[in-house]
C-alpha cells in the first residue's frame, strides 16, 4: 500500500512541477504574443481601411484579394450583395505559436451612394440571411399583364388593355390603383422601369420609363410620384426605325439615361436617350444597328467617377454572340455606341440568350432550353473591355426568361411547368443549384427588394416573402 502512495504522491508533484513550468513559458511569451495579436489586428484594420477608400471611388472593382506577408495571410474577401452594396471581411492569418493559427478578422458593409443614385434607387441594401425560405405567396390580379418593375414597395404593371398601366403598394394593396385623373399610357407596355430621380430644383420624384408596342413614340415618361394620379410627361419616336418590328421591346434607366431597344428590324435596334430632364427626354445619335434582338439590358460604370467608362451588358438572339458587351461612354457626350468585339461571347449550341443579371464582378445568364447544354451561365465581368470567363454553368432543364440576383441567391422565371419560378444558391459560381420553386403558371418575369420576391404571370404579381430558415 505505501509504494503505491509513493507512486501516486510522485505523480502528483511531476504533474504541478510540470504545470509550473509551463505556467513560466506562457507568462515568458504573453509579451510576444499580445504584440502579435496587436500587429495583426492592426494589418487586418489597414486592410479594411484600403479596401473603404478604393469602394470610395471605384466602388465596382473592390474585389476579394489575397497576399502573403512574411509568411502570415492577409485577405479581404468581398461578397456582392447587390450593385450598390457589398459585404466585405478583412482578415489576417497568423502562427501565433505551437503551430496554432490565430486570426484577426473585421466585416463591414460597403455601400456605394453613387451607385444608388445611378440605378435610380433600384437596389437592394438587404443583406440575404445565410439560408433561406419561402413563406406562402399572394396573388394581385391586375388583367392580362406584360410587364413589371418594382421600385420601393411599389410594382408598376404594364397591362393588355387601357390604361395599359396598373399599379400596386404591395402588400398593402388589395387591388390596383383606380387612376383618378384618366392617365393612361399611350399603348402597352413591352418593359418597364421605375427610378427615382432627383431633379435640378433638388426634388426627388419617381418616373416610370415604357417600352411601348406601337410604331411611333415607342418611348414614353410617365411621372408616378402619386400612384393614384400618374402624369404622362414625354412621348418619343425611336430615331430611324421601320420594317416589321419598329416597337420599343426593352428598356433601362441607368445615370440620367435611358437604353431602348427594338427586337430585330429595319434600323437601329439599340438608342440611348439623355432623360436628365424626364420631361423633356431627347435621343442622343441615331442609335445602334445591331441586326438583332436586345432581350436583357444591364449597365455599370467602371473607374474613378471622374474618369469612369460605361458599359451595357445584353442578352441577345444573336448566332456568334449572344452575349454582347457596349461601350457606351462617349453617348453620353453624344457620341457613339459600340459593340466590343473582344467581349462577345458565342454560347454552345443555336439556343438565344433571353435573360442576364449583373451583380457586382459577376454576370449571370439565362438562354432558351437546350436539352444538351446548359441554360444557366455565369461570368466574371471584372473587366468588361475583354472576354468575358466564363465560370460557372448549371442545367436549369427549361428556357429562363427573367432572373434576378441578391447576394449569393439567383431568382429565375423557367418555362418549367410546375417549377415557373425558381429560386438558386449560386455562392459558388461553379456549383449553382435550385434551392426552391414555386408553381406559377407562364411566370415570365421577377423581381426582388427587400427580402421580397415578386413573380409576373400572365394572371397578376405573386409576392412572396423570403425569411431566414
Amino acid at each position: 500500500m505505501m509504494m503505491i502512495e509513493l507512486l501516486i504522491a510522485l505523480a502528483i508533484f511531476a504533474l504541478v512541477m510540470g504545470g509550473v513550468a509551463l505556467m513560466r513559458s506562457l507568462d515568458a511569451a504573453a509579451p510576444v504574443y499580445i504584440d502579435h495579436v496587436i500587429a495583426a489586428t492592426t494589418a487586418a484594420e489597414n486592410v479594411m481601411q484600403e479596401a473603404r477608400e478604393r469602394a470610395a471611388s471605384d466602388f465596382a472593382n473592390v474585389t476579394s484579394t489575397t497576399s502573403i506577408r512574411d509568411a502570415d495571410t492577409v485577405s479581404l474577401e468581398v461578397a456582392d450583395v447587390s450593385p450598390c452594396l457589398k459585404q466585405a471581411t478583412a482578415a489576417y492569418s497568423y502562427d501565433s505559436r505551437h503551430g496554432i493559427t490565430d486570426e484577426a478578422a473585421f466585416t463591414t458593409l460597403f455601400a456605394s451612394p453613387a451607385e444608388l443614385r445611378r440605378l435610380g434607387g433600384d437596389c437592394d441594401s438587404v443583406v440575404p440571411p445565410a439560408s433561406i425560405e419561402l413563406s406562402n405567396g399572394s396573388t394581385f390580379a391586375v388583367g392580362t399583364t406584360t410587364a413589371f418593375d418594382v421600385l420601393r414597395g411599389t410594382a408598376y404593371i404594364g397591362i393588355e388593355s387601357p390604361p395599359y398601366l396598373a399599379i400596386v403598394k404591395m402588400p398593402h394593396d388589395v387591388e390596383s390603383r383606380a387612376f383618378s385623373n384618366g392617365f393612361a399610357l399611350p399603348a402597352k407596355p413591352n418593359a418597364l422601369d421605375a427610378a427615382a430621380v432627383e431633379r435640378a430644383d433638388g426634388i426627388t420624384r419617381t418616373y416610370l420609363y415604357a417600352a411601348l408596342a406601337t410604331s411611333s413614340g415607342q418611348f414614353a415618361v410617365a411621372d408616378v410620384t402619386d400612384p393614384d394620379a400618374p402624369v404622362l410627361v414625354a412621348v418619343r419616336s425611336l430615331a430611324g426605325v421601320a420594317g416589321e418590328e419598329p416597337g420599343a421591346w426593352r428598356v433601362l434607366y441607368y445615370e440620367r439615361a435611358a437604353y431602348v431597344t427594338t427586337r430585330r428590324t429595319a434600323g437601329p435596334e439599340l438608342h440611348r436617350f439623355d432623360v436628365s430632364d424626364p420631361n423633356d427626354p431627347k435621343e442622343e445619335g441615331s442609335g445602334l444597328e445591331i441586326n438583332s434582338t436586345i432581350n436583357a439590358l444591364a449597365a455599370r460604370d467602371e473607374g474613378p467617377d471622374a474618369s469612369s467608362t460605361r458599359y451595357l451588358f445584353a442578352a441577345a438572339e444573336r448566332a456568334g454572340g449572344e452575349l454582347a458587351v457596349y461601350d457606351v461612354t462617349d453617348a453620353r457626350h453624344g457620341g457613339d455606341m459600340i459593340e466590343l468585339p473582344d467581349a462577345r461571347v458565342d454560347l454552345p449550341g443555336t439556343e438565344d440568350a433571353l435573360s442576364l443579371a449583373l451583380n457586382g464582378s459577376r454576370l449571370y445568364l439565362g438562354r432558351e432550353a437546350s436539352g444538351t447544354a446548359p441554360e444557366l451561365f455565369a461570368f466574371d465581368a471584372s473587366n468588361p473591355s475583354r472576354a468575358l470567363p466564363l465560370i460557372g454553368s448549371a442545367d436549369a432543364s427549361a428556357a429562363i426568361t427573367s432572373m434576378r440576383a441578391w447576394g449569393p441567391y439567383l431568382l429565375l422565371s423557367t418555362g418549367r411547368a410546375g417549377k415557373e419560378a425558381e429560386l438558386w444558391n449560386v455562392a459558388s459560381a461553379s456549383a449553382m443549384a435550385p434551392l426552391s420553386n414555386m408553381p406559377i403558371a407562364k411566370a415570365f418575369a421577377t423581381d426582388i427588394e427587400d427580402a421580397m420576391l415578386y413573380v409576373l404571370s400572365p394572371e397578376g404579381v405573386s409576392l412572396f416573402a423570403l425569411n431566414p430558415s
